[in-house]
């Protein structure tokens, strides 16, 4: 199974043309993500109960399937310090409806 697990178009994101699909990854989390081709855009992660390691899961599971991770509009202090550790570097990008994007971003060496 894929490490996203079950995905549905999110309403939202059809509306808007995001291309942004819901989640429930079979390592417990649930959230927003956009896989294309060997890049993973993550926009939400929700884990239901906290310091339980599942964002640690998710994450190197994600290193394994894909090249280039990228989280964006991190608003948690703690689980923008716990990408750092795990190797995210910051980065601002310009989306294709022009908004920039401010995240962090992992690249396979």
């Amino acid at each position: 199974m894929s490490l996203l697990g079950h995905t549905i178009p999110d309403p939202v994101g059809v509306f808007l043309g995001t291309r942004y699909l819901r989640f429930e990854s079979p390592i417990g989390l649930q959230g927003l993500a956009r896989p294309t081709g060997e890049r993973l855009d993550v926009l939400a992660v929700y884990s239901g109960r906290s310091r339980s390691g599942r964002l640690r899961a998710f994450i190197a599971a994600a290193k394994l399937e894909y090249r280039t991770i990228c989280v964006w509009h991190i608003d948690n202090p703690i689980v923008h310090d716990a990408l750092l550790r795990y190797g995210f570097t910051p980065e601002v990008q310009i989306d294709e409806f022009g908004e920039v994007l401010k995240g962090l971003r992992w690249d396979k060496p």
